[in-house]
């Protein structure tokens, strides 16, 4: 009696496919009764599909046109482990009890969208060429191991209740994860994103910390990854508003990437987060200054160039204006022959006379110059110039002073400017 159902069921369904269309293999509305690898080799495929048994010695389903499973819900187990859909696939709104696609592979686009996964949903080393998961959900672990995405992965709206497994995976051009919700913690670290150019994260919401990767993985290096999508962005504003808007939605992206790292505690992360966000800012608004900015101070988190383009040239300038103006005294002040900060004329003969080697010299004007600059190893008796000598009529103690204040200036520059979280708590004693 059941043989007799099952015939009378399957003929059902091999008359409507065939009465509705000769192209696409297409099952509306259906609900399998039983696990539906129990239906004949060729019922599945009327249209030239096909059974092999050259995949790990296992039986596969083989699909070489279109095929629709539009609203279908599999009552106990939806097994396409290792098919091939050589044509379109579509999953949308279908409802899987135990779903198991684990090295399958999509020669076309599939379409999961609105899909509920009731148990584990296996993609284990499945490869897909452009996939569409928006607004799925996945009420147990998503299993995406070594799965590869060699064009689009988008995950837009996506729900995961549970573990989202990715490790190994493989993600294409463009990866999307704009608004989905991750329950508990995912792990990125073992995923690869090498071949990412796109990557939207905008409203991705996670628990705080445990969202786990590698900054290297998301950044951008000669362009920029993380996007808007242009489905995100407002219309009908003006183009000021627009770009307003657009840099807001991209700041609340990295701002959550930083707070993130800050919860693991990875501060360092957490400053090369906000380094791009000032280049992303670069690039949307386009200012001059933003762009002075960042060459000159690293948007605020990049404080070696700070050093390096200000601080250093400034002490090697000072250096030079001590080497030519006032070379003997600043030898003798900071010499051994000058050890108690006095300048006299017979310790300046002496310091004369010597053949000192001029990498010394050199030393003692640069030693000098990073000392009135950064006010460190500063001797107060090197500001105590006789009004009759040399050096006092020489504008000696002009120079230092001003020297000095730029120095107060350039520390007033760096609390304010300088934004590094691994300053913080410096600055904060300074009450900046």
């Amino acid at each position: 009696m059941r043989k007799i159902y099952t015939t009378l069921l399957l003929l059902l369904v091999i008359t409507s496919t065939q009465l509705a269309q000769k192209q696409n293999l297409t099952l509306y509305d259906f609900s399998f009764i039983e696990h539906y690898t129990c239906i004949s080799d060729k019922a599945l495929y009327p249209y030239g599909g096909e059974i092999s048994r050259n995949v790990y010695g296992r039986k596969i389903l083989v699909f070489d046109l279109d095929v629709v499973f539009f609203d279908v819900d599999f009552i106990l187990i939806a097994d396409f482990w290792g098919a091939r859909f050589y044509s379109s696939a579509n999953f949308s709104n279908a409802k899987f009890p135990n779903a198991d696609f684990s090295n399958a592979k999509f020669f076309s686009n599939v379409d999961f969208s609105y899909a509920q996964f009731d148990s584990v949903a296996e993609f284990k080393n499945t490869e897909f060429v452009s996939v569409s998961f928006c607004n799925a959900e996945f009420l147990f672990t998503a299993e995406f191991s070594s799965a590869k995405f060699s064009s689009i992965a988008d995950f837009f709206c996506c729900k995961f209740k549970k573990n989202a497994i990715f490790d190994d995976c493989n993600f294409g051009t463009l990866l999307n994860f704009e608004q989905a919700n991750f329950i508990e913690s995912i792990d990125f670290r073992r995923t690869k994103f090498d071949s990412v150019k796109t990557l939207y994260l905008y409203r991705m919401t996670y628990p705080k910390g445990k969202l786990l990767f590698y900054w290297d993985q998301f950044k951008g290096d000669y362009d920029l990854k993380i996007k808007l999508s242009n489905e995100i962005l407002p219309k009908n504003l003006s183009a000021t508003d627009s770009t307003k808007e657009h840099y807001r939605r991209i700041e609340t992206i990295y701002h959550g990437l930083r707070d993130n790292f800050l919860a693991q505690g990875n501060k360092e992360s957490a400053d090369a987060v906000m380094y791009e966000l000032g280049w992303q800012k670069e690039e949307i608004i386009g200012s001059f200054w933003q762009k002075l900015y960042g060459w000159l101070f690293g948007y605020g988190y990049k404080a070696w160039r700070f050093v390096v383009l200000l601080i250093i040239p400034i002490v090697v300038l000072f250096a030079f204006v001590w080497w030519h103006f006032y070379e003997p005294y600043v030898f003798n002040m900071v010499g051994k022959n000058g050890e108690n900060g006095t300048t006299n004329k017979t310790s300046l003969r002496k310091t004369k006379a010597l053949n000192v080697p001029l990498i010394y010299k050199v030393w003692h004007v640069l030693y000098f110059s990073a000392s009135v600059l950064l006010g460190i190893r500063w001797k107060q008796e090197w500001s105590c110039v006789p009004e009759k000598t040399p050096l006092y009529k020489n504008y000696f103690l002009w120079v230092v002073t001003f020297q000095y204040l730029l120095g107060l200036g350039l520390y007033i520059t760096f609390a304010v400017l300088i934004k590094s979280n691994q300053f913080q708590f410096i600055k904060g004693l300074f009450g900046f």
